[in-house]
Formats: C-alpha cells, sequence, structure tokens
C-alpha cells in the first residue's frame, strides 16, 4: 500500500504534467521571474528563477525556450529556498528547450513556504562563437500547460504571472579570441547551400583532434551526428547525406548544425535542404 505522502506526491507530479491549461487556476499575485545577466563568450552563466507565491507550493515545473545557437545548456539545479524539493525531471531532447518538474518527498511537509525567493538556477555555456548581443529568455506553455506551482495537497495546480529576461552577450576580449579555439580562423559553413542531396560541412583552425557536428531540423530535434576527422593543414571536412539517424530522407526545410571540439560547443550554422 502507498502511504498518503506517496500518493501526494505521485498525484502533484501527475498534475504538473498531465493537467491541461483550462483545468489551472491563473494567479495575479503568484509570480515566476527569470533573472539573467551578462557573460562573455566561452564561459558558463546561471539563469535564476525567482518564485513569489502566496501559498505552500509543493510541485514546480517550468519550460524555458532560449537560442541554442549562442548557448548550450549544462544543468538544472535547485536553490536552497527550494532544497525541500527534489528534481522528478529535465527534459532537454530538443535544441532550444529545456522542461523541468520538481516535487517534495513528501509534499505534506516537504514544500516551499509562501514568500519570495530564488527557487532554481538554469546553467548554460556560452558558445565562444557566440556574436554579442542580446539573448531572450521565455517561458512557453506546450498544451499540457508546463509552467505551473501545485500545492501540497495535491488538489490545485496554478497558473502564475511569467516575467522573461534578456541575457546579454558581451564582446570578445583579446585575450579570449586567443585562447579559445581561434575564433576567427574556424570559418564553419557548408558547400552547397542550399542543397538538394548532400552537402559538405567544413571548418579549418589548425586542430589535429577529431571533432563533431550534430545536425537540428528547425524545431530543436537532433536529426544526425557527424565525426569529423582533420584533412591536410587542419582542415575538417564531413558529407551529409540528408539522411537521419535512421537512414531515412529527412523533409526539405531549414537545418540547423552545431560544432563541437573536445566534447565543447563551439559554434553553429544554418543549412538549406531543398528536394
Amino acid at each position: 500500500m502507498l502511504s498518503r505522502e506517496l500518493k501526494i506526491s505521485l498525484l502533484i507530479v501527475i498534475m504538473l504534467i498531465y493537467v491541461p491549461v483550462r483545468g489551472q487556476i491563473h494567479s495575479t499575485t503568484d509570480t515566476l521571474r527569470m533573472i539573467a545577466d551578462t557573460a562573455r563568450p566561452g564561459t558558463s552563466v546561471d539563469v535564476f528563477l525567482d518564485m513569489v507565491n502566496t501559498f505552500s507550493v509543493g510541485g514546480i515545473s517550468f519550460r524555458i525556450i532560449y537560442d541554442p545557437w549562442r548557448l548550450h545548456l549544462s544543468s538544472v539545479s535547485l536553490m536552497p529556498r527550494a532544497g525541500m524539493l527534489t528534481i522528478n525531471g529535465v527534459d532537454s531532447t530538443r535544441a532550444g528547450v529545456v522542461r523541468y518538474f520538481a516535487v517534495g518527498p513528501s509534499p505534506a511537509n516537504d514544500y516551499v513556504p509562501p514568500g519570495r525567493g530564488l527557487i532554481a538556477a538554469v546553467r548554460f555555456y556560452v558558445l565562444p562563437l557566440a556574436p554579442e548581443g542580446g539573448v531572450p529568455f521565455a517561458f512557453v506553455d506546450s498544451l499540457l500547460g508546463d509552467n505551473s506551482l501545485a500545492d501540497n495537497t495535491g488538489l490545485h495546480v496554478y497558473v502564475p504571472v511569467l516575467i522573461p529576461d534578456t541575457l546579454t552577450v558581451l564582446g570578445q576580449t583579446e585575450i579570449e579570441s586567443e585562447d579559445t579555439y581561434h575564433h576567427v580562423r574556424i570559418g564553419l559553413g557548408n558547400f552547397p547551400n542550399p542543397f538538394n542531396s548532400s552537402t559538405v560541412i567544413s571548418f579549418s583552425g589548425g586542430f589535429e583532434k577529431e571533432a563533431r557536428v550534430e545536425i537540428f531540423d528547425i524545431l530543436g530535434r537532433r536529426i544526425n551526428s557527424l565525426r569529423i576527422k582533420p584533412e591536410n593543414r587542419g582542415r575538417f571536412a564531413a558529407l551529409w547525406n540528408g539522411l537521419d539517424y535512421l537512414g531515412r530522407e529527412v523533409q526539405s526545410g531549414v537545418y540547423c548544425y552545431l560544432l563541437y571540439l573536445d566534447n565543447m560547443p563551439v559554434a553553429s550554422n544554418r543549412m538549406i535542404l531543398l528536394r
């Protein structure tokens, strides 16, 4: 037999994941706010979530979109104010989207009391070739209503006021531009572009280690992965034949590719497939 506390915990998880927006209570006082600062290419930065809650919160769910061609998701962690909750899921299978939910193991006793403060930190790595400028973050709901707060009884789910923010990527310093993968020398691109059936993805920079290119569709779904070995004078090239992991032809459209060196994302670009 399941204990009452475990039943409530499971109920909160189910409600946070499956209750549609129309079945939730829209609050005008409870708030989830993103707090982003500044960062330089080639460094890590935390985007914090600040929560104002007027009731005891036993479960939290949020879905954030960001620019995957400038940022790489590293981790999601709870801040001390929400330390009594337990992370029950982090979904980052789509580039540019992170979905997260946490719930108290015994919600009747493990909950965030009413108040205000930071509850979570989402850490990103800023790609070394990320251009200078603003990187917006936004809360986005699917049909399931991903951004919500559940009370510690498992009976009510609230949609808080959602406040986005923008991270500012600063320009490179001279030292960084020398030390971080020789920025101006990478020259990531593909030819032909647009292409009909295949294209060659290439870059150069005097590197001798194997590289990897991840290919995504416009929705951020990973389509294929290419291992690239250096050719003459540090030039890298790999052929993509317009197939996915299972060897199936992908449809016409815009595709994005992300270059990894030493398992670190460093640059990105886009290509167009026209069948």
